[in-house]
């Protein structure tokens, strides 16, 4: 007989929306606006999500997002 393996049924696996990385049980993510964001991606997906309140001090106002 071979090795016995975990069945993890495909509902119930859980993967980043942005970097496609599997969330294990136990690890921590979070669910914005119908996306699920890994830890390691949150910095990067708020920095994105958040590029329309990007201000460079001496240009408020002028709402320069690059």
């Amino acid at each position: 007989m071979g090795k016995m393996r975990s069945f993890i049924p495909a509902a119930a696996r859980l993967f980043c929306t942005f970097c496609g990385a599997e969330i294990a049980a136990g690890e921590p993510y979070w669910a914005v606006n119908g996306a699920v964001v890994c830890e390691a991606c949150l910095p990067e997906f708020a920095r994105q999500d958040y590029l329309g309140c990007r201000c460079v001090r001496g240009r408020e106002g002028r709402h320069d997002a690059s």
